[in-house]
């Protein structure tokens, strides 16, 4: 990889952590050194922003691999604001699992 196309990576992901304190991708399993291009552009997008982050790979078979890039720890205030995102999203699962978005109601107890 260039390292034109290197700094380009790193400027996708550390929008795709700002925006979404996450960032995906889908890569070829046989092309191992994208693999790591990917995971060292995730390490790099967080000392660019001061935050701590962790990189995953994880096999999806089919011959691909997930590099998945991870905010742990950035500001105060954007971790907070993390958590109330979770915690929505949260509680709108539970919400649709209760059945209150619907005319069925509940479900009922267990026997």
């Amino acid at each position: 990889m260039t390292e034109a196309a290197h700094l380009e990576l790193v400027a996708e992901v550390v929008a795709a952590l700002q925006q979404d304190h996450e960032y995906r991708a889908v890569v070829p399993a046989d092309d191992p050194t994208r693999v790591e291009a990917v995971r060292a552009a995730g390490r790099a997008a967080g000392r660019r922003l001061s935050w701590k982050v962790q990189t995953l790979a994880v096999g999806l078979g089919g011959g691909e691999v997930l590099v998945h890039v991870l905010v742990m720890k950035s500001t105060p205030e954007r971790d907070a604001a993390a958590a109330r995102r979770r915690e929505a999203a949260k509680r709108e699962a539970l919400t649709r699992l209760d059945g209150a978005d619907n005319d069925e109601g509940p479900p009922p107890p267990p026997a």
